[in-house]
This record gives C-alpha cells, sequence and structure tokens, in this order.
C-alpha cells in the first residue's frame, strides 16, 4: 500500500509540474464561462442559451487554464451552449464531490474515480462494466485520418463499445547512442518484446557494476509495462493471463534490475538525480547509460546533447510484451451515462479532438495527442533552428525529427491505465524481485488474485 501511494503522489506531482509548465501557454483569453451555484442554478445567464454544459474544474489531467482555452473555443464554435463549470474544492478533491452541485456531463478518465474523484485510482474497466460511461459507438463519427491516430483512439473500445475518448498518451522510449550500446554490448535488434528489452538492459546494468545508473527514469520504468490489452500482463477483455513460460521469462530478465527502477524499494531510486541532469544538460555518458522516459521534448534535448557531443543518438521505443511499440493513454474523457446533455458533451469531445486544442495540449503537457500531425510541427517549433529553447550548437535537423517521428509510426499498441492489474502485480511478485519468494509462487497468487478479483 506505501508503495501504490508513493506512485500515486508521484504522478499527482508530476501533473501539477506540468500545469505549472503549461500556465501561459495558451494565449487564450478567458471565456464567459458561468460558476455553479449549490442549488445547481448557474450565477448568471443568457436568455440566447438553448441549453447547457455542466463541467467539474480541478482535475489534474486537464489544467484549468487549459480547459478555459477549450471552453472558449467550444463557445466561438456553439454559442447557443451555456457551459456551466463547477470548480472543485479542495475537500472536495479529498472527500468527494459535494451532491448539492448537478453532476458533470463530461467526466475525465485517467485512472481516477470518475463518480467521487477522490479515493484514488479508480479501475476504469469496472467503470465500463458498471455503465458509469455513455456508450458512444450510435454518435461516433470521427474518422481517424487527417492527423487523427485511429489505433490511439480505439484504446478506447470495450467489448464492442466506444466508452472512452483518449485525448494523450504515453510514448515510453530509450535514449541512447550507437557509441554506448556497442560499449556495453548492448544489442537493439534483441530487444523484440519486453523481455529482450530488460534482457539488455539488466545485461549491461551488470557490465557496469556501480560505477553508473545504466538507464535513468523519473517514474520507473515498471509504471510504463503495459498491464492490460492483448499485449499485456491480463486482457480484461478476454479474461486472459499472460502465459506463465513467458510471464516468467519476462520476470528473469527484470529482475536484476528491479532494484535500480525502484519497484523492490520503498526510498529513493538507485539513480543519482545530478547524473540525470547533468546527462540532458551536457550530454556527457560518465555517469549514464541510458535515459528511459516518456517521448516528450526532454528526451530530444538529451537526443541533441548526445550529438553535440559527438555521438550518434538512438531512440527505442519501448515494446509490449508481444513486441509491439506502445502507448499508454494519460488522459480520456467520457459522458456520463446518465447526462441530460449528451450532444453538447459530444460536442465538447470533439473540440477535445480538434487540431488547435490537440497542439496547445501537448506544448503544455508533452504527452503524445492522438491528432499525432500536430507533433512534428511543435517539436521544430520548441527545438527547431531559430527557437528560444533551441541549443545554436545543435538545432533539430530532418533527420531528427523523422528519428522521433518514426517512434510514433511504430506504435502499434494502445492501451488504457490499469491500477488494478498494476496493484496486484506489484503485491503478488515484488516477493519475487526481492529474492524472497519462488516465482510459482508469486505467479498463482498473482492469477489466482486477479481471476478473484476482476473476472
Amino acid at each position: 500500500m506505501m508503495l501504490r501511494k508513493k506512485r500515486w503522489s508521484k504522478t499527482v506531482l508530476a501533473a501539477f509540474a506540468a500545469c505549472a509548465l503549461l500556465f501561459g501557454c495558451t494565449g487564450y483569453e478567458l471565456p464567459p464561462a458561468v460558476e455553479q451555484q449549490a442549488s445547481g442554478t448557474a450565477s448568471q445567464s443568457d436568455p440566447s442559451y438553448t441549453s447547457q454544459l455542466y463541467i467539474d474544474i480541478g482535475m489534474i489531467d486537464i489544467e484549468p487554464t487549459v480547459l478555459d482555452m477549450i471552453i472558449k473555443v467550444y463557445q466561438e464554435k456553439y454559442p447557443e451552449v451555456e457551459v456551466i463549470t463547477h470548480k472543485l474544492s479542495e475537500q472536495e478533491m479529498a472527500q468527494g464531490r459535494d451532491p448539492s452541485y448537478p453532476a458533470p456531463d463530461i467526466l475525465y478518465v485517467n485512472g481516477l474515480n470518475p463518480s467521487a474523484y477522490p479515493g484514488g485510482p479508480a479501475d476504469i474497466y469496472a467503470e465500463m462494466e458498471k455503465g458509469t460511461y455513455l456508450d458512444l459507438s450510435a454518435m461516433w463519427d470521427v474518422q481517424p485520418g487527417d492527423g487523427l491516430n485511429g489505433a490511439m483512439l480505439d484504446a478506447g473500445l470495450y467489448k464492442g463499445k466506444r466508452y472512452i475518448v483518449p485525448i494523450s498518451f504515453q510514448v515510453p522510449a530509450l535514449l541512447t547512442s550507437q557509441e554506448i550500446m556497442q560499449d556495453l554490448a548492448f544489442d537493439p535488434k534483441a530487444c523484440t518484446d519486453l523481455s529482450g528489452f530488460f534482457g539488455q538492459v539488466s545485461s549491461a546494468q551488470g557490465r557496469l557494476g556501480n560505477e553508473k545508473a545504466v538507464a535513468l527514469t523519473q517514474p520507473g520504468a515498471f509504471q510504463m509495462f503495459p498491464y492490460s490489452g492483448p499485449g499485456g500482463i491480463y486482457d480484461r477483455e478476454q479474461g486472459a493471463i499472460m502465459d506463465r513460460a513467458a510471464f516468467q521469462q519476462f520476470c528473469e530478465s527484470y529482475k536484476p534490475y528491479a532494484a535500480a527502477d525502484g519497484l523492490t524499494q520503498r526510498d529513493q531510486l538507485k539513480y543519482n538525480t545530478d547524473a540525470l541532469t547533468s546527462f540532458l544538460r551536457t550530454g556527457s555518458a560518465d555517469a549514464v547509460a541510458f535515459y528511459l522516459e516518456d517521448m516528450g521534448f526532454t528526451i530530444m534535448e538529451g537526443y541533441l546533447q548526445l550529438k553535440a557531443d559527438g555521438q550518434t543518438s538512438v531512440i527505442l521505443p519501448l515494446p509490449d510484451f508481444n513486441g509491439g511499440a506502445q502507448a499508454q493513454m494519460t488522459a480520456g474523457l467520457a459522458i456520463a451515462s446518465d447526462s441530460p446533455n449528451k450532444e453538447n458533451a459530444y460536442k465538447f469531445i470533439k473540440t477535445m479532438l480538434s487540431s488547435d486544442v490537440q497542439r496547445e495540449i501537448h506544448l503544455g503537457f508533452h504527452k503524445a495527442p492522438v491528432y499525432t500531425a500536430v507533433v512534428e510541427d511543435n517539436l521544430r517549433g520548441v527545438l527547431g533552428q531559430g527557437s528560444a529553447t533551441a541549443k545554436s550548437s545543435q538545432p533539430l535537423t530532418d533527420e531528427d525529427a523523422q528519428a522521433y517521428m518514426d517512434v510514433f509510426s511504430s506504435i502499434t499498441t494502445c492501451t488504457l491505465p490499469d491500477t488494478a492489474v498494476a496493484d496486484i502485480f506489484y503485491a503478488c511478485m515484488s516477493p519475487y524481485f526481492e529474492g524472497k519468494t519462488d516465482f510459482d509462487t508469486c505467479y498463482d497468487q498473482m492469477t489466482s488474485q486477479l481471476r478473484t478479483r476482476l473476472s
């Protein structure tokens, strides 16, 4: 339980850091949205409105400033809709949503409890099963293409129904160089799946000893594992658990690295954060061999610094258990199944998928948008020649941008966050990674809990 709380607090802190970064980036004026009173009536109203849309403000995955911008775009397109917002208080975030306010039409889906908001991570799959979210299949008219990534959008499908519309994803990848891989006998061709990937990482860690951290990552690689879906540990839709032999192969490959990754300890990760800062600032591999991180702009800053240091930079996408490059949803939207304003809510979701809105979300949160066509333009704007943050010694080239975009093009698996499977994995398999219990005992316990609690 302590590990779970620590993981959750890290996620919250990271989200608030992203929010602080985004503040002031949109350039939009605040919209004339009205605020709810406890009675459910608006504090002001305009007779020109013909319908309403209720939205809560205060969720960590969509920062209020960004949401203000999105509402403005929405109101400009649908001026007949009165957008009524309710800013969640600190007490509501901690104890539960005040029921005296009308329920929101839009539900934010990022692992939080979608009904009450606080209370820690929620089981998204359980919420779909019990009907919390509206099935959007009948009204769905969004066509992939023209910049929208169909595989990412379809992560919101469950048992043939479309409950969730993903807005952004994390795309984990490993940054290194050909020279470093050669020195450590790291074979990228062996990284065909997650087992092969960590087999190479663990072998490299063994060759380094304690001289340097083989792979630095702020959240821990274990938080980037695909827990659900066909390429994960447990396929929630099919009720299928990963094969024992394949799962054992993965656990054996990851075990030598588990302590360095922070899975088997409750305090600071093994790596030195000063080494990470130095790596990203100077490109020096004196203390770091690899950098494992989400495909934001930071990883490309390190990429350019390695080039400036005379190395041949390489980005390797983190595969799933079946070998596909993976992306995991970080934020999504759903419509409350009992919403009286379903059409307005759906129009809001479509607004969220527009190129302008997706561009701002990507710039602020550095997470992969489902409208992937905006990624390269944003990358060039942030790191390209003449940009404010470009390194004069090593500006972004067309070749660099292509290497970055190739990772996005390689994505074959898009999954939803699944804290329920993740927590069972941590609880049952940690004794094996710590060397306290044999694999078969831990695996049997994990499969038993998965079937008992989630089937």
